[in-house]
């Protein structure tokens, strides 16, 4: 689950370029996040910023009151392009998060998945871009 793994270390999958990424972005919902992804976000981040990572965290760090979403929109792609990776909590309900990675992959930003447990059926496309696109830009 993007969790400690009971050592104090962060995952193996996290260890990676640690001291030389200083900028994540998370790709998560925003609107109607569920309580229980809210908790595991914000405890991943935790993490991350622990071990000294700078990171952008939509529903904190970019501004939410924009009635068309063209500032958030703005503002979440001047971030991408600033960040050394790109995390995603992949939620199939979300049209910001696949808007958002559709920003992380035009970017060429190396992508973490933090939920890697997600079971999602053959036919979200979506998800199958995501496990792909983060095995071959790694």
């Amino acid at each position: 689950m993007g969790g400690k793994t009971g050592t104090g270390e962060l995952p193996k999958h996290l260890q990676r370029n640690l001291e030389g990424i200083v900028d994540d972005f998370i790709i998560c919902p925003v609107r109607n996040m569920a309580e229980d992804e809210d908790i595991l976000i914000k405890g991943y981040i935790s993490e991350l910023e622990s071990a000294g990572r700078k990171v952008h965290y939509p529903p904190r760090d970019t501004n939410q009151n924009d009635a068309v979403g063209l500032n958030i929109c703005t503002e979440n792609k001047n971030a991408i392009k600033k960040a050394g990776e790109v995390h995603i909590y992949y939620n199939s309900k979300s049209t910001g998060t696949v808007f958002d990675l559709g920003m992380a992959f035009m970017a060429r930003k190396p992508l973490v998945i933090i939920n890697q447990e997600f079971n999602y059926e053959e036919q979200d496309k979506i998800f199958g871009f995501v496990v792909n696109y983060a095995e071959k830009i790694d």
